[in-house]
């Protein structure tokens, strides 16, 4: 996870890296970050600890906790994903394809970028109201086995991408502005 602090090589991506020199976004940005992979290390323990209580329980002692269930299990994997999409936004290591982009010209090459980043925040958007509403309507929806409401495991989806569409601004943003810099020189 420490891919974000590492130089990029030249030429290794189109998309910018936030501006390290402006300390205000660097402590935002990193904390951020920071926070995501906390977080990510915390749910990768519990589900390593559940896994282990189930094999345990199931071969050892025949009997499993109510707790242990997949039913869990499968709620933290789900939150995983999502901070994990979340992370490799905040990155900026999201698939990307450079090689049919870099088959334009470098003005076209630009154009596409733009229309990518458009439409991937539209996405975003859509993708953020809906998985946002659907875990409002199941609110009141309980999981079977353990009986927490669904909507805790489906807000994982608007979380991701509430934070993937703030890093996609970011970037559509930063990439404006390292443009009109490299016209400036």
């Amino acid at each position: 996870m420490e891919g974000f602090m590492q130089q990029q090589s030249p030429g290794s991506s189109k998309h910018p890296k936030p501006n390290m020199k402006s300390r205000g976004l660097r402590l935002e940005h990193i904390t951020l970050i920071r926070l995501l992979e906390i977080f990510a290390n915390i749910l990768i323990w519990i589900i390593l600890f559940l896994l282990m209580v189930q094999v345990v329980g199931r071969y050892v002692l025949n009997t499993l906790p109510e707790w242990s269930s997949e039913e869990s299990t499968l709620l933290f994997l789900m939150w995983m994903a999502a901070v994990g999409a979340s992370l490799g936004s905040a990155n900026n290591s999201h698939l990307v394809v450079d090689s049919l982009v870099k088959v334009f010209p470098k003005k076209m090459q630009r154009v596409i970028e733009i229309i990518v980043y458009i439409i991937v925040t539209i996405f975003l958007v859509v993708a953020f109201y809906v998985t946002a509403q659907l875990a409002w309507l199941n609110r009141a929806t309980l999981t079977p086995r353990l009986q927490i409401p669904m909507s805790l495991v489906q807000a994982s989806i608007p979380f991701a991408m509430g934070i993937m569409l703030y890093y996609n601004i970011k970037y559509f943003v930063l990439s404006f502005r390292k443009e009109s810099s490299d016209k400036e020189l």
